[in-house]
């Protein structure tokens, strides 16, 4: 198969990308994120998996129904998560979610009773969603 000039710039992006978070003085940041940023190293490699995935495997009306689909399911779990943040009832203030997104090595904070979200944490997640619906349209 004979790859796309555009897929090539996407190869370049995921290099120097994962080049310049390993040869950074603050590379733990790359790798782990910090507060209020959204894309760390991990973040963006999946960006550029699923648009070469997407590529690949959704040349037929079943792969861009299917990839379609995946990205609505990801709008309305985004949307559910925004708009929980936005009227105070963050999902990930609860059990579950403190479960799903602290490291064991943060334990006392999984136990705490709550962990308040940011309106900008609400701006940020509904500023993904309006992105996947587009991408679904």
């Amino acid at each position: 198969m004979k790859l796309p000039v555009w897929m090539y710039a996407v190869f370049g992006y995921a290099a120097l990308t994962t080049i310049s978070t390993l040869i950074s003085k603050y590379r733990s940041f790359g790798f782990n994120g910090m507060y209020e940023q959204h894309e760390t190293l991990w973040v963006i490699l999946a960006y550029c998996v699923v648009l070469i995935y997407a590529f690949v495997f959704a040349s037929d009306s079943y792969g861009i129904s299917f990839v379609r689909g995946a990205l609505a399911v990801l709008a309305v779990v985004h949307s559910y998560i925004g708009i929980t943040q936005l009227v105070g009832a963050d999902f990930w203030g609860t059990k579950l979610g403190r479960f799903l997104i602290i490291p064991s090595s943060l334990i006392m904070l999984k136990q705490s009773e709550k962990i308040l979200a940011s309106p900008s944490q609400a701006q940020v997640t509904i500023r993904f969603t309006s992105h996947f619906i587009t991408l679904t349209t």
